[in-house]
């Protein structure tokens, strides 16, 4: 069972630089979305103030209503108050909820959505000796000039926050599941949270609900392919809701592509909304060795895969074809990078259109030789159903037996056992069976009949 208080786990630097700041007047929290900042504030602020500690959230369908994430510290009727009034009568409801406190706190989160109002107030209150504050502000999101002077003026300290380290990751999946998990199932939510806190708690209670997160032997693993729950879509939704049809659609292009080439993108969506995507911090481009044009992902692979999720079939089949026709599976294959082949050959999958099976064959070797054993099972089954081949289907059925799909590998293979073939073939196929029964499914008597089947 996931545990339902983690640990603050990877974070000891920035606890460090956040009780120095408030030895002082305190700090501005700046990082991406879901890293952790609110736990770090909360935690810290509770261990330096104890139980004399204020909280106002700000929200983004309230950035026109003056004092809005105050109104629950101040008395009533302080939403009419003129700006010159309200930081007093802020100082005053705090001082008269922890009287003789010996300078409490006020947590302020998500200061990037703070109305005009709080965020002048909140700039003025910065500068009071009797209250510390920690601010946290979520980066590549417009911030109100009042807050961002919080840190210019040098009233507050600025910590970064950045998403958690790998190690740190694996430490904190160990830490929530309390008990040991398996290489492959903590490889998968390092690859997909990227240090993302958030999301990553967001996949574990999601698959523990839907049956996928499992415990056998005392070990966690997946007990099928990762993959977005109804926690994790409506997590990752807040972050992209509100967006016009335009910009969603270029994002899904994008999500549907994995990644696409710059100058392929911007020949199938307008420049503008591909700047603006990057701008508001939903779409990345990333350096290519040896030059060319950048890579364009989204900024979160779990954005990536909700988005992937809700695509209708109309949509992703025009969009699949929009991918392969732009960019071809035909000229200078083995000119292009792995990554390029790996994705080429997986849009003209999603698309319906031909493809080589040796290309296919190529690029699921590949692409389990990159760690990404759903892909490579899905390009090597697509190989095997379009020349029986048996190399295809042996590859195909260890990804899946990977990915914890044992029958659907099982079945695979017998379908390819019954289609005949050269001796050598059926032999090669029923090691594969008879392996998966004995290591697999810890059945030796059921790996001992396949072979005695054979001979």
């Amino acid at each position: 069972m996931v545990v339902t208080r983690w640990p603050l786990t990877g974070r000891e630097a920035d606890v460090a630089r956040l009780d120095a700041a408030l030895a002082g007047r305190g700090a501005v929290l700046v990082g991406p979305a879901g890293v952790g900042k609110s736990r770090l504030a909360d935690d810290v602020a509770a261990a330096q103030a104890g139980d004399a500690v204020a909280r106002a959230v700000a929200r983004p369908g309230l950035t026109g209503v003056p004092l809005a994430p105050f109104a629950p510290l101040l008395p009533a009727g302080a939403g009419v108050l003129a700006v010159p009034d309200a930081p007093a009568a802020l100082r005053a409801a705090l001082a008269d909820r922890w009287p003789g406190a010996d300078r409490p706190v006020l947590v302020v989160d998500d200061a990037q959505w703070l109305d005009p109002v709080s965020a002048a107030v909140l700039h003025q209150v910065a500068g009071d000796t009797d209250l510390r504050l920690v601010v946290t502000v979520r980066s590549g999101e417009p911030v109100p000039p009042e807050v961002v002077r919080l840190w210019s003026d040098q009233l507050l300290d600025r910590v970064e926050v950045a998403p958690l380290s790998d190690p740190a990751l694996r430490a904190l999946v160990a830490a929530a599941l309390d008990g040991p998990v398996e290489e492959t199932t903590v490889q998968s939510l390092v690859r997909a949270c990227e240090g993302n806190v958030l999301y990553l708690r967001e996949l574990l209670l999601g698959a523990e609900e839907a049956g996928v997160l499992v415990r056998e032997h005392g070990v966690w693993r997946f007990a099928g392919a990762l993959a977005a729950t109804p926690r994790l879509v409506e997590v990752v939704e807040a972050r992209l809701g509100g967006l016009a049809a335009e910009p969603r659609e270029v994002l899904e292009l994008v999500a549907l592509a994995g990644a696409v080439a710059l100058d392929t993108l911007v020949g199938l969506a307008p420049a503008r909304t591909v700047e603006e995507l990057e701008r508001a911090g939903l779409l990345r481009a990333d350096p290519v060795l040896g030059g060319g044009p950048p890579d364009v992902a989204l900024a979160h692979p779990l954005h990536a895969e909700v988005l992937r999720a809700a695509l209708p079939e109309a949509t992703r089949l025009r969009l699949a074809r929009a991918l392969a026709s732009a960019t071809g599976a035909d000229g200078r294959w083995d000119d292009l990078r792995p990554d390029e082949r790996m994705r080429r050959a997986l849009w003209h999958l999603e698309a319906r259109m031909p493809i080589d099976p040796d290309r296919l064959r190529g690029s699921a070797q590949e692409a389990m030789s990159a760690g990404d054993q759903q892909l490579a099972a899905r390009l090597a089954t697509a190989a095997f159903e379009a020349d029986g081949s048996v190399a295809a289907v042996i590859l195909a059925s260890f990804c899946l037996a990977e990915l914890g799909e044992r029958d659907e590998a099982e079945q695979l293979l017998l379908r390819a056992q019954a289609a005949g073939g050269p001796p050598r073939d059926l032999a090669a196929i029923t090691v594969r069976l008879a392996e998966d029964r004995y290591w697999g499914r810890d059945d030796p008597d059921g790996a001992a009949t396949i072979v005695d089947r054979f001979l």
